[in-house]
């Protein structure tokens, strides 16, 4: 090995503030208290007080009425030359100098703000200043920074780890990066060696585990001055090397970095075992083989931008017995992990994959929904070696039927909107409205759910990645009926998160979700739960209500538009509304209907529509002309009607009474 470096110390800053600050030590101090020995490899605790003060740091915090620094002087000895390493704790704002010889009053050859000092030093008598803002106690410690193996090439089997340490005397033969801002920037870099020999192609991993950047060469032949055939920056990877004699060269990325570390070399893709059954609802780790050829790859030697063949996989095979949805997602790989899904023995068409069309990094993921069949899950690496380990997890989502049955109350229903599910009440209709749906195939999930008594309901659904759109419809035959639906058509809404809130009358009832845009997948969460209030409620024909029109729950009408109140000085500056409570009830038999509001603190307005919204078609607009009552008599056919009951005019709230007869039953 060459020759150990040449003695060089910097000096940092602050340089001329020291030496503007260098005085004598005060008359009549007690050296004792100030002064110390010690040993390397010991620590010390200590205190900071105000009768030992800095020789080489003053606080200048007020620039006007300069300060002395309190400081504790540690003096030790080298008797070889050697690495050491200072660290302290306690106190604030701290300051370590390092000084030659056993007198403070040197100029310092090292300053270091805070707690630490990593230097090599030629053997001699040195002294530590320690210095704080604060007086309190403290702990020094000063050991060794060079403890290691003093022979530089030493044998290495797999399998194994070795606990090491750099040292002067063995330096790198491959890293000569000049560092012009070091404080050596011609020492060459120091590196320990490793040995091993493979008698066949072998995957193997390497671990490093040191407080400093590490740096690797892999030398092709036994020993130092070896060819270099493979490097890198980094504390773990992993390679594939044919039968043969190695060296590893373990060195640093910067060119001082003393410090201790252990390797762990290990042979890797050992296993045999190529295709496996897939445990689902789990996570699964493995690593690759090269006795695990991949059985997907096609290739063609036609086309000379065809993606590198990854050369090796590993197979999970599972069974769906009924038409299931699936997550697959990748969670770790020391190489680029990509997952391909087949069905069994035909790896002629992918069913889903994580590789990206415009050739880019793989998704980490995917979601599919299954036939009944027998599929085969591909994992492999894009565009690079298979080699070393990797995990992955598959989930079956707990909601993979078109139709479910839920209770009021559940929450958090995760599972996927998908192909294979399709929607009953959003499909194109022809008429040409761009806001309205499109031209093809909408998915859906629907969710079917009893009320025993009249309820408030409030449906949630959130999609991950597309804008949504949700339906509430009531059990019925031949086919459900319509309530309502989101209503973003003409609002040019795309949340991906819609809300409906109803009051129902007791029966059986059905919430679809789905996307606002045809051929949408996503994953979605839904919740179903018991609202305390409701904008939209019912009203069974022959009976009355008794209620508010008030700004709780913010139930404007649908029917009149706000007003704005253009004047800055009043009261009622800014947009006004007209608050509204919308009823719908059942005609069942066709007759002549009185629909009431009686109220003595506000006049209605009222609207009747066709349909169990409001927005069907509008049959009558009434204002109340009157004090009392708002009636409206007109003959309806059997089916559904929706009254809106707001205001004459905006801002206006109250109680009242509405109430839906039948004239001359």
């Amino acid at each position: 090995m060459s020759n150990k470096p040449s003695y060089i110390i910097p000096v940092y800053g602050f340089l001329l503030m020291m030496v503007l600050a260098v005085r004598a030590w005060p008359q009549g101090m007690d050296i004792s208290q100030c002064y110390i020995d010690i040993a390397v490899g010991s620590t010390v605790n200590n205190t900071w007080i105000e009768s030992c003060t800095s020789v080489n740091r003053i606080d200048t915090q007020d620039p006007y009425n300069p300060q002395p620094v309190p400081a504790k002087y540690f003096t030790f000895q080298l008797d070889r030359d050697a690495d050491i390493r200072i660290s302290i704790t306690g106190g604030f704002n701290r300051q370590l100098f390092l000084l030659e010889g056993s007198n403070p009053n040197t100029t310092p050859l090292l300053s270091y703000q805070e707690s630490l000092i990593e230097t090599w030093l030629p053997s001699g008598t040195y002294t530590i200043e320690a210095t704080s803002t604060s007086l309190s106690n403290f702990e020094l410690e000063l050991i060794f920074n060079d403890l290691g193996n003093p022979q530089c090439i030493q044998p290495l089997e797999l399998g194994t780890s070795i606990a090491d340490g750099w040292t002067p005397n063995c330096e790198s033969q491959n890293r000569d990066a000049f560092d012009p801002y070091g404080p050596n920037p011609d020492a060459p870099y120091r590196a320990k060696y490793f040995t091993f020999s493979l008698t066949e192609e072998t995957d193997i991993s390497i671990s490093i585990d040191s407080m400093v950047s590490t740096y690797v060469y892999i030398l092709d032949g036994s020993g130092e001055f070896a060819p270099p055939i493979k490097e890198i920056s980094g504390n773990f990877f992993t390679t594939n090397l044919a039968a043969g004699d190695y060296t590893i060269e373990l060195t640093t990325v910067s060119r001082y970095a003393p410090g201790q570390f252990v390797i762990d070399v290990q042979a890797r893709g050992l296993q045999t075992v190529c295709e496996k059954e897939l445990v689902l609802d789990n996570t699964t780790v493995d690593e690759w083989s090269p006795r695990c050829p991949i059985l997907s790859w096609i290739p063609s030697n036609s086309d000379p931008y065809a993606r590198i063949n990854p050369e090796r996989a590993n197979y999970y095979t599972f069974s769906s017995l009924e038409s299931q949805d699936y997550n697959f997602i990748r969670l770790f790989g020391d190489a680029a992990v990509l997952l391909n899904l087949y069905e069994t023995g035909n790896f002629n068409q992918t069913i889903a994959s994580t590789r990206r069309f415009n050739g880019s990094w793989p998704d980490s993921g995917f979601d599919v929904r299954l036939d009944p069949g027998s599929y085969t899950l591909e994992v492999t690496a894009f565009n690079e070696l298979a080699i070393g380990q990797y995990s992955f997890r598959t989930n079956r989502y707990a909601v993979s039927a078109c139709l479910s049955n839920v209770s009021l109350g559940a929450r958090h229903i995760r599972g996927l909107v998908v192909e294979g599910c399709d929607s009953l009440f959003r499909f194109y209709t022809g008429n040409g409205d761009p806001y309205g749906p499109q031209p093809g195939q909408y998915y859906a999930k629907q969710f079917a759910f009893t009320l025993n008594e009249p309820k408030a309901v409030r449906a949630f659904l959130s999609l991950d990645t597309q804008a949504a759109y949700m339906y509430l419809a009531k059990q019925s035959i031949p086919e459900p009926i319509l309530l309502t639906e989101s209503f973003s058509d003409n609002s040019f809404e795309v949340s991906r998160q819609q809300l409906i809130v109803r009051e129902l009358d007791a029966g059986d009832y059905v919430v679809e979700i789905t996307t606002r845009y045809p051929q949408s997948e996503s994953r979605f969460r839904f919740d179903l739960t018991e609202s305390s209030f409701a904008c939209e409620r019912f009203i069974v024909p022959g009976s009355s209500r008794t209620e508010q029109i008030s700004r709780i729950g913010s139930c404007l009408s649908a029917l009149k538009a706000p007003i704005f109140n253009n004047d800055p000085y009043g009261p009622n500056h800014g947009w006004q509304y007209f608050y509204a409570q919308s009823y719908t009830f059942q005609v069942l038999t066709g007759g002549d209907y009185q629909i009431q509001t009686t109220s003595s603190a506000l006049q209605s307005h009222l609207f009747l529509m066709e349909g169990p919204n409001t927005q069907g078609e509008l049959i009558i607009d009434q204002p109340q002309e009157t004090t009392g009552n708002n009636t409206l008599n007109i003959w309806l056919q059997p089916g559904y009607y929706t009254v809106e009951v707001t205001t004459n005019e905006v801002e206006q709230l109250g109680a009242f009474q509405l109430s839906v007869t039948r004239n001359n039953p």
